[in-house]
């Protein structure tokens, strides 16, 4: 007597079959996106700016201001440019790396646009009216610093961090030390263009 194939009935028999659940890349973020194009579009309004400030300064003759503020002014940007490339793409992509270089941009932009024009108001008014007026300076400087304030804080979302794969730990190294640096490379670049006067 030969067994027959099992019917319908009691095809499960032996009881339900587990499925088997596979993880997948976490879901991109939104606001990644939106993080990277606004990152992308920053670092080539910054190049085109200090492109087109480089070309009218050489035009006008201003050969002697060009080489006492090149130097300073070439690092900032450069950092400001190359940072904000990295970090745009890096955000597109979803890596580590690209997390961190926006940070670094982010912190960066602060230390310069708002940290740096609110001391120099507040420290030296005098100094601040004469090269923008001090009411306009800290709008300026508190405008951006909400701005990149705002992407810091979205950028510690525990859907953003997922998706790059940073660890907690990661997140508080990247703040304490990355805006440290930042501030600390700041000032020691406008200390370094003091001392050239």
């Amino acid at each position: 007597m030969t067994e027959s194939s099992p019917t319908p009935e009691n095809a499960y028999a032996s009881g339900p079959v587990e499925a088997t659940i596979v993880d997948g890349p976490p879901p991109r973020p939104i606001g990644t996106v939106i993080v990277a194009i606004f990152l992308l579009l920053g670092a080539v309004l910054v190049g085109m700016d200090r492109g087109y400030w480089y070309i009218q300064v050489y035009s006008s003759g201003g050969r002697v201001v060009l080489e006492r503020a090149f130097y300073v002014v070439f690092a900032r940007e450069a950092v400001t440019v190359v940072t904000a490339i990295l970090g745009g793409v890096g955000l597109l992509i979803g890596t580590r790396w690209g997390w961190w270089t926006a940070m670094v941009q982010c912190y960066w932009r602060l230390s310069i646009q708002a940290i740096f024009p609110i001391l120099g108001a507040l420290l030296l008014p005098s100094a601040a009216d004469a090269a923008l007026g001090s009411a306009q300076t800290m709008q300026v400087a508190m405008g951006s610093g909400v701005v990149f304030v705002s992407i810091v804080v979205y950028l510690q979302k525990k859907s953003v961090v997922t998706y790059v794969r940073v660890a907690p730990a990661q997140r508080l190294v990247a703040n304490v030390v990355v805006l440290a640096g930042c501030i600390g490379l700041m000032f020691g670049l406008y200390a370094w263009r003091a001392t050239m006067r």
